[in-house]
């Protein structure tokens, strides 16, 4: 696939890449790096979170040097993420950078600022990037086109889809071109090597999966004290009007992520992680509960184990206690005469989950 930016300059120090894709930005920075660094690709590339590394890490890696390589960039992802302080602090930085470094501003699709149409970026950073470099936007098809557009990116991987399977892939996934993307991929991958049409039942087949996926998003979601992300997710699974009692399941699905973590946390004050759960001792082992047990929802896999934990250290003890009497009471509101609708209840229930107090 390309789809990056025609006017993108791959010779000047500063870069902010923007859009609605995280996917295509992604892909755009990779052009970006190659262009910059050439034979340096291997060691003169840094890539930084500026929400969970923070701005000193952002300055000192434009501040450190590379044996290996005669250039570097660095890229700084979710940098909408920093404080204006910090935002004007980092602009100070870019305006001495060595002449061998460049840096790439990569905002999130969340630190759009669908007002001013641009990122939520602080104007002395804006204007020193655009001042020294280039303001990138990767580009999207608006929602009446994406129908045609999926056909010509299932073309991509060697693959022809109908018109109605089209619209139904972007009815069934959603506009979202990150979501879109990764369906189409899977899409692919589905049909195999030795069918080349892309059915309407194929779509079918994989948007099963495809709402079981957003269950385990939705959950990690709540798990990470996203508030926004899972709102946003509660949105494909539970739309407004939903008939009553339809949000039950997914409430059972909650109350169980929660247990999960908090079992989690109990590991953590017996000392017995991080580390697999292959090795706890007998005493810690014989405290889980027999019915949604952590050993039996990890099965041996570090990876998942390490994904519940990430998440049971944004909760203390309190606010899993906390969490789970709201889980009740709506439960109850979903059970009995509450006025609100499903759908109102659960999104009141996820903001006070991911609330810093429970």
């Amino acid at each position: 696939m390309n789809h990056v930016p025609a006017d993108l300059k791959t010779d000047v120090q500063i870069s902010i890449i923007e859009g609605p894709s995280d996917v295509l930005k992604q892909e755009t920075t990779r052009a970006l790096a190659e262009g910059w660094l050439g034979d340096d690709l291997e060691f003169g590339l840094s890539i930084l979170d500026a929400r969970s590394d923070g701005l000193q890490a952002v300055l000192a890696g434009l501040a450190s040097g590379s044996l290996m390589a005669a250039r570097r960039l660095v890229v700084v992802r979710d940098v909408t993420a920093l404080p204006a302080e910090d935002q004007e602090r980092l602009a100070r930085a870019l305006g001495a950078l060595d002449p061998d470094v460049a840096v790439a501003l990569v905002p999130t699709k969340e630190g759009w600022d669908n007002k001013r149409g641009t990122p939520r970026l602080s104007r002395e950073l804006l204007k020193v990037a655009r001042a020294r470099g280039q303001s990138v936007r990767v580009v999207t098809p608006p929602p009446r086109e994406l129908p045609a557009w999926v056909t010509v990116e299932m073309r991509r991987r060697g693959k022809s889809i109908d018109a109605e399977a089209a619209r139904l892939l972007v009815e069934t996934a959603g506009e979202d071109i990150d979501r879109l993307l990764s369906e189409m991929d899977k899409l692919a991958t589905y049909a195999g090597p030795m069918q080349q049409d892309v059915t309407e039942a194929d779509v079918q087949a994989v948007s099963v999966a495809t709402a079981e996926e957003k269950i385990w998003d939705f959950l990690d979601a709540i798990g990470l004290r996203d508030s926004g992300l899972a709102l946003k997710l509660l949105d494909g699974m539970l739309p407004e009007g939903a008939t009553k009692g339809a949000a039950i399941p997914l409430l059972g699905s909650i109350a169980r992520h929660l247990r999960l973590l908090w079992q989690v946390r109990l590991l953590y004050s017996a000392r017995a992680l991080p580390g697999s759960l292959s090795e706890l001792p007998e005493e810690v082992a014989a405290k889980l509960p027999q019915q949604q047990n952590i050993n039996d929802a990890v099965k041996g896999r570090d990876w998942l184990l390490r994904k519940y934990a990430g998440q049971a250290r944004k909760f203390s003890d309190a606010d899993l206690a906390r969490a789970m009497e709201r889980v009740y009471r709506a439960d109850r509101e979903l059970k009995g005469q509450a006025q609100l609708e499903d759908r109102t209840i659960m999104e009141l229930l996820v903001v006070e989950l991911c609330d810093a107090g429970a």
